[in-house]
């Protein structure tokens, strides 16, 4: 990479930090708060600085442990209850209120907790936990955040009624003129991106609201106004886990691990889940394939770091990297201006924080709270309002259940704590789990008599495997092949293995596998080899089909890349052991589709009205857009039908084997040809053309009425075959 495109990377990196970080300071003002709460309005300023503290180092940290590309993080409000009931928790212990400033022993046990929960989020990436928290549900995770949302707007009420603290309640502190303070800052929230989208919509109600506060504050003075935010006059916090043990020594924090952990653990399972969606947010962006147990790795030792330097958990923040991505950032030097630029803002204009109303931190905060529960239940909520008349009776009773699950561990964190609804989530993500995994993994099973590959064949070929076909049996499955549901499968192969000789495998949509289906289908395989039964596998994704191979089964089963090459390659099997050649034969014209009942001396005649020619392997008979006034018939080899697409290779869509016929369509509707046709091997074609065939009309009727007979008696056939599989299909749906 050149100088100058490096310079103009780095360039779209420092704006793109610097937009963040002005979108973040405001929220961060509002995050800060929540986990603070209950140490009382002299810990506020403490818990915002740990907020902001935790944003400069993320930035930081990030460029150094290379981080994602386009990756921001910054304080969650999930994380920040956990450790406002932590918090809560802690000032009701004894040994807490023996202390001589339970307050400070609470906060620096908030940092323990931190780091505790960067430690374990490091385990998630070392165990690799990443591909498992990817199946928790989506009831699950938008009830925790509806949940989260819901815990928001009460934490902002006191404060948007003039309240001094979250904790006070009674009405001789009521302050009506914040109501309107509040109001003017969550309005500005809502309206504001919709007269100036590209503005930070947060940083302006805070300004807006600030001016209508300072402004009654001046006309009426300080009786109908609630308080102002704390005081940040300084970056660096005044609490940090290193000083404190170096203070008082490690003994006196160990002892709290066993309470710390269950709280460390719900902030490090809620923060896993907001990375991969912030992944999604990038891989999606960039259109690469991202590894989030390397995410979790690097964001371990970097909020194990921040908790021990005096900061709060900070994760991937979803709004800040989208903001960041579309601003151009390419590299972690975007974070790392991220958190230059934030503590740049609170070195320069900290002092002037505490001029900003509780109450228009209060809109904001009932901002994001509303915003939370739109955005996860409205669509639920919108579909079984709207499809309970268009939608099966299982869909909507399963609908309805995952409506009940998500308001469940939504209400569960308002009336108990985080922890609880975490717990509950867990325990329902389980349930779903295993009832979806219990669900028959079997979506259907075809007889070869019925459904065939896409290999076109002669007339008599097709005849065969239509009475022989049933030895071939294609099995598709769905969902998870595991302990719970590979037995049923095992009973459908023995059912179909007492008249089958083949039986084939469509792993398609099977989404995950694990060891104990691996090697229940290895003993099942060895059983069927024993009784000269071929089990076949394909379409497997890579995770399952490494899994399976890693099995030993590989000795005993064939491995195709999809169902249609499996099903070509059987029948082809099948009509070899009934006498029939395989592709490599060489066939004269009378045994082709075109000659059937022609006598020698017709077929001779015929002979001389088509035009042969040799194509080389690879060799194109036509290509899509080509005329369409010719029919081919292949002496020997395989003719492809390829679709070509627009993005990728092209796909075959059907296959013609010797002596079968093709193009005619085109040719009857005289259109251009809708693919190409393309020979897998040298080949010689015979083509008729619409010209001579109605010449032929003209000087040898009899033959010309018998060659479109036959013409008519493959389409016929086709149609048939088309035909019987979709009453198949309607059968089945």
């Amino acid at each position: 990479m050149t100088v100058a495109a490096t310079a103009h990377r780095l360039r779209l990196d420092l704006t793109a930090g610097l937009g963040t970080a002005i979108i973040a300071i405001p929220v961060e003002l509002v995050y800060g708060l929540l986990a603070v709460a209950p140490l009382g309005q002299a810990y506020a300023d403490h818990g915002v600085r740990a907020a902001l503290w935790a944003c400069v180092l993320s930035g930081l940290l990030a460029l150094f442990l290379r981080h994602q590309p386009g990756m921001i993080h910054g304080s969650r409000p999930a994380s920040g209850l956990i450790l406002g009931t932590l918090a809560v928790t802690l000032l009701n212990d004894v040994r807490i209120q023996s202390t001589a400033d339970p307050a400070a022993r609470v906060f620096i046990l908030l940092l323990l907790c931190t780091a505790l929960a960067g430690l374990i989020h490091l385990a998630f990436g070392l165990l690799r936990v990443g591909r498992s928290l990817k199946h928790v549900p989506y009831p699950v995770v938008s009830g925790l955040v509806c949940g989260t949302g819901m815990l928001m707007i009460l934490a902002a009420l006191p404060m948007s009624l003039g309240m001094p603290s979250l904790a006070t309640t009674t009405m001789e502190h009521l302050r009506p003129l914040s109501l309107a303070v509040a109001l003017a800052s969550l309005l500005s929230c809502i309206y504001l991106p919709r007269l100036a989208p590209r503005l930070p919509a947060p940083a302006l109600a805070l300004v807006l609201a600030t001016l209508l506060h300072q402004g009654l504050l001046f006309a009426l003075g300080p009786h109908w106004l609630g308080p102002s935010s704390a005081d940040v006059g300084q970056l660096l916090p005044a609490f940090n886990l290193w000083q404190a043990v170096l203070d008082q020594g490690l003994s006196p924090w160990l002892e709290w691990i066993s309470t710390l952990l269950p709280y460390a653990l719900g902030i490090a399972t809620l923060t896993s889940l907001e990375t991969l969606i912030c992944l999604s947010a990038i891989e999606n962006k960039n259109h690469t394939r991202l590894d989030s147990d390397r995410e979790f790795k690097r964001m371990g030792v970097a909020n194990f770091l921040i908790g021990i330097l005096g900061g709060t958990p900070a994760t991937g923040n979803l709004s800040r990297v989208a903001a960041n991505l579309s601003s151009g950032a390419s590299s972690p030097w975007s974070a790392a201006f991220y958190g230059l630029g934030i503590a740049l803002v609170v070195v320069l204009l900290g002092q002037f924080i505490h001029l900003i109303p509780a109450a228009a931190i209060a809109g904001i905060l009932l901002f994001h709270g509303i915003s939370m529960i739109q955005e996860s239940s409205r669509s639920l909520l919108r579909q079984s309002l709207t499809l309970r008349h268009q939608l099966p009776r299982s869909e909507f009773r399963l609908l309805l259940a995952n409506l009940a699950v998500l308001f469940s561990v939504a209400l569960v964190a308002v009336f108990s704590d985080m922890m609880q609804a975490i717990g509950l989530g867990l325990i329902l993500s389980m349930f779903l789990f295993v009832r979806s995994s219990m669900k028959p993994v079997i979506r259907q099973v075809l007889s070869g008599r019925d459904h065939h590959s896409l290999k076109v064949r002669s007339n008599a070929e097709n005849a065969l495997l239509t009475d022989e076909g049933d030895q071939i049996r294609l099995i598709e499955l769905e969902g998870t092949l595991f302990f719970g549901s590979i037995d049923r499968l095992l009973q459908e192969i023995d059912k179909q293995a007492r008249t089958a000789r083949c039986i084939i495998l469509d792993l398609h949509r099977v989404r995950d596998a694990d060891t104990t289906s691996a090697h229940k289908l290895l003993q099942a395989a060895r059983g069927l080899a024993a009784r000269q039964i071929t089990l076949c596998l394909c379409n497997a994704s890579q995770r399952v089909e490494r899994l399976y191979r890693n099995s030993g089964i590989d000795d005993i089963v064939l491995w195709y890349a999809d169902a249609d090459q499996a099903l070509e390659s059987r029948e082809d099997l099948l009509l070899a052991r009934h006498g029939v050649a395989g592709d490599n034969r060489v066939i004269r014209l009378e045994q082709t589709d075109l000659a059937v009942d022609l006598d020698a001396k017709q077929v001779e005649i015929l002979k001389a009205y088509l035009e042969f020619s040799e194509l080389q392997e690879q060799g194109y008979v036509f290509r899509s857009g080509d005329g369409g006034s010719c029919l081919f018939v292949a002496r020997e080899g395989v003719v492809n039908i390829m679709l070509p697409m627009e993005n990728g290779p092209a796909k075959r869509v059907a296959a013609f084997a010797p002596g079968a016929i093709f193009g005619e369509m085109a040719m009857l509707e005289n259109k251009p040809r809708s693919a190409d046709a393309v020979v897998s091997r040298p080949t010689g074609i015979w083509q008729l053309s619409l010209g001579q065939l109605q010449r032929l009309s003209c000087e040898h009727p009899a033959i010309a009425q018998q060659v479109m007979l036959n013409v008519t008696r493959c389409l016929s056939a086709r149609l048939r075959h088309t035909t019987r599989e979709l009453r198949q299909l309607s059968r089945r749906t």
